[in-house]
């Protein structure tokens, strides 16, 4: 099974035995990693969005 995801979309995985498992990661500017990398490559993070504007940081 393969998953890719951006933005805030989740994808879950449940398995046979009812077992949930979150199989995929929210690209938000709240998350501390995310908002490095965001910063790193020269963009800021205020009010918990991208350049003050984007809620999400990543997107297609």
């Amino acid at each position: 099974v393969y998953f890719l995801n951006v933005g805030d979309s989740r994808a879950i995985l449940v398995s046979s035995e009812g077992r949930v498992l979150l199989a995929t990661k929210d690209h938000k500017p709240s998350d501390q990693v995310e908002r490095q990398r965001i910063q790193d490559a020269g963009g800021t993070v205020l009010i918990q969005r991208v350049n003050g504007s984007l809620a999400v940081s990543r997107a297609l």
